[in-house]
């Protein structure tokens, strides 16, 4: 291949990557705004200012492990709301104290059991339950998105020169092999 081609493809690759680095800064700087802790510290920065920095983080700890939870939540980072239990679940969190004296993998055995042996009916307060979690995360979940936004998408890692050559070269022919080797399995050639 010669440098003109290699260079195509290093292109690509270079602005990939300031596209990658780009988003992964803006994302660092939205993750660093929400640290509970730097909040925290930057709204009391003028109270303790005149300290040696040493002595005035350990001014600001104190204040802070002593705050009650719901004195720290201002500063605090909503979280997106952890799923819900299905009725499985459900069932074993309730009726795991019943085994507790077995050995773990024995509970579950057990549970399993107990889990298999009953019927729709036996079974239809902990699929209540369950839809009523599910019913709760999604309302949660979308009070979550409503006051921070979508959820923020995954920065894409960027793509490799080589990984560029790969796609454009090799994917007709790597598509046109799969097709045969799938089409000579089919008629059983092989």
């Amino acid at each position: 291949m010669t440098d003109a081609e290699k260079a195509r493809y290093a292109t690509k690759a270079a602005n990939d990557k300031k596209r990658f680095e780009d988003e992964l800064a803006a994302q660092s700087e939205e993750d660093a705004a929400y640290n509970a802790w730097m909040h925290f510290v930057a709204e009391n920065w003028a109270l303790y200012k005149e300290l040696i920095p040493i002595h005035f983080f350990k001014a600001l700890g104190v204040v802070w492990r002593n705050m009650k939870d719901v004195e720290k939540e201002p500063y605090v980072r909503k979280t997106k709301p952890k799923g819900p239990r299905n009725a499985w679940n459900v069932f074993v969190s309730e009726n795991w104290s019943k085994y507790e004296r077995l050995p773990p993998g024995q509970v579950r055995r057990a549970l399993s059991a107990d889990w298999r042996s009953m019927n729709d009916a036996e079974k239809e307060p902990y699929v209540t339950k369950a839809a009523d979690e599910k019913k709760r995360f999604e309302d949660a979940l979308a009070e979550f998105e409503e006051e921070l936004g979508a959820t923020r998408a995954k920065v894409k890692r960027a793509r490799t020169a080589y990984n560029y050559f790969c796609k454009e070269r090799m994917g007709g022919y790597l598509r046109g092999y799969l097709f045969t080797m799938n089409d000579m399995r089919r008629r059983s050639y092989m």
